[in-house]
């Protein structure tokens, strides 16, 4: 029986190793085992390896300076909004494929605030974003820091407006201006101004998820499986995620490209390692 050279074994291990990595997309710890596995690795290894966990973190900045790089300039098409819901929403699908499903609750609120001011500017107010405001605030030691969205009090009630008569309807003279943009607001416009009843429905639907399943997960420690999510929302995990992927749908992010990026760069880090494998076995 012919032996193993200890080099070849070291590298079965390693490409074993790099291989149970890339099927579960653990970016950081592969970027841990390449510095110390130089022959590994390539610029467009590493490139790619930044480009990936870069748009599974929504570091927007990392994508722009790699898209182009790697010749993936489709990424920086849409808006900036638009890509950070493509980001963050990567970052959830792999909550759910780990069944990390306390960290995909907990992940819905600040996502579900972004794909519905989409999709009110989709379906019922296009110039939402003139009613909003970025607020900073400077802290103790004179640093600013930006602190969220309100809504911009002094362009709502300069004249008659869609956003003031909803708050008229649902408030009447007392909105707070002072809460931030929430969920909630944002559903109110679409529930008032949007003439598609299915949109408006998946969008209440998606709210309530929020509302029942999220809002307890995030303030405290529980165990979540498919057990709680039937018992307190009657569906699976994967029916819960069409819904909100439905949603993500009606604000118009419906780019096939975007959302196989991650698996279509996989794949290619994939085949630029047994590349290299090849080439330390010449």
């Amino acid at each position: 029986m012919r032996e193993v050279s200890d080099s070849t074994w070291e590298l079965r291990v390693d490409g074993a190793l790099v291989a149970h990595m890339l099927d579960y997309f653990q970016y950081l710890p592969l970027e841990e085992f390449l510095a110390t596995r130089p022959e590994w690795n390539s610029p467009e290894i590493s490139d790619t390896l930044a480009l990936l966990q870069a748009l599974i973190s929504v570091d927007l900045e990392t994508v722009e300076a790699l898209a182009p790089k790697l010749h993936l300039d489709f990424l920086l098409q849409p808006s900036f909004l638009e890509r950070k819901v493509y980001s963050y929403t990567h970052n959830l699908i792999l909550n759910l494929s780990k069944r990390e499903l306390s960290d995909y609750l907990r992940g819905l609120t600040p996502l579900l605030v972004d794909v519905l001011r989409l999709v009110v500017m989709e379906h019922a107010i296009p110039d939402l974003d003139r009613f909003l405001v970025r607020v900073t605030k400077e802290t103790s030691d004179g640093r600013k820091i930006y602190k969220g969205l309100q809504w911009n009090q002094a362009k709502i009630e300069e004249k008659r407006n869609r956003v003031l008569r909803t708050w008229h309807k649902y408030y009447g003279n007392n909105f707070n201006y002072k809460h931030y943009v929430s969920s909630s607001h944002l559903l109110k416009l679409l529930m008032d101004y949007a003439d598609d009843d299915e949109i408006k429905e998946t969008a209440f639907a998606v709210r309530q998820i929020e509302k029942n399943l999220r809002n307890i997960v995030a303030h405290e420690v529980l165990f979540v499986n498919e057990v709680w999510l039937q018992e307190r929302a009657n569906m699976s995990s994967d029916a819960m995620h069409a819904l909100l992927m439905r949603l993500i749908y009606a604000a118009g992010l419906t780019d096939q490209q975007q959302w196989d990026v991650i698996s279509d760069l996989n794949e290619h880090l994939k085949e630029l390692f047994k590349a290299r494998i090849l080439e330390n076995t010449q």
